[in-house]
């Protein structure tokens, strides 16, 4: 399969049904998040037993690689994303409460939450702030999680973005990873 059919696949999927078995299902973009639990067992940090929950939530992507200035040299998640094709803010919650709901939190001892876009989190674009708001405040519900770990692009993150989810997770700590490749614009 080429990358072009890949790319028409993705931009088709919300009106497609797929042949399961015998059956024709409708998959959705609520339908399409990878999720995985990953031991935390560090003799350095004394972690044992607890759990890291990586999620990718599926959305429109990067706009510095859709929209013409990228992607970033190392980076391949445009290919992971919506391809620039809107998600519909109902559809990132949908996504997110199927997580939410799959997983059982307290018993499985998740104490951290990776929440990804294939994209930048912080970025409006991507992610709106009334999203970005609806699911910081179902993670501040999970009284197990202690640490949220988020990626950004440096310049979608501001003072008023961060005060604005600090305010929402209140003791949870908040951690941006920005994938810092390079410092020169010429090469990225």
């Amino acid at each position: 399969m080429t990358k072009q059919n890949i790319l028409n696949c993705l931009r088709k999927i919300n009106s497609e049904c797929v042949k399961v078995g015998k059956h024709k299902v409708k998959i959705t973009v609520a339908d399409i998040i990878w999720h995985q639990l990953i031991e935390l067992e560090s003799p350095a940090t004394n972690q044992k037993n607890k759990k890291r929950l990586i999620v990718i939530l599926n959305s429109r992507g990067c706009s510095y690689a859709i929209k013409g200035k990228g992607p970033c040299f190392n980076c391949g998640l445009v290919t992971a994303s919506n391809q620039g094709y809107k998600v519909s803010p109902k559809d990132i919650a949908k996504q997110f409460n199927k997580i939410i709901n799959y997983y059982n939190f307290s018993d499985q001892n998740i104490v951290e939450l990776d929440l990804f876009n294939a994209g930048s989190l912080l970025d409006n674009w991507q992610i709106s702030a009334d999203i970005r708001e609806t699911l910081f405040t179902q993670i501040a519900t999970l009284d197990k999680i202690e640490d949220i770990l988020i990626d950004s692009r440096p310049e979608d993150i501001t003072k008023e973005k961060i005060l604005s989810i600090k305010s929402i997770i209140k003791n949870k700590q908040l951690w941006i990873g920005i994938g810092l490749e390079t410092s020169s614009d010429i090469i990225r």
